[in-house]
């Protein structure tokens, strides 16, 4: 029971920059914007599918540039995460 009532409590909490999974999501969509054009996604379900294959590198410079602007504006705006 008690794990439950803590559970209903952290809910409540803000979300913030420093909170355990905002520091995983900045990592995460930092870790993309760096590496989308040399890494090797590939699909769990067919190994055989190279998701990342299917993207130009136009596209994966994109995706970069759409991270680095994410990353910026976390920054530049306290109110975002």
């Amino acid at each position: 029971m008690l794990i439950n009532e803590n559970l209903d409590i952290q809910k409540f909490e803000p979300f913030t920059r420093t909170s355990p999974a905002s520091k995983c999501l900045t990592n995460v969509i930092y870790f993309i914007a760096r590496n989308i054009q040399f890494i090797r996604i590939v699909d769990t379900a067919n190994s055989n599918n190279v998701i990342s294959n299917t993207l130009t590198f136009e596209e994966k410079s994109s995706i970069s540039g759409f991270c680095f602007k994410m990353l910026y504006e976390m920054r530049a705006d306290k109110k975002i995460l």
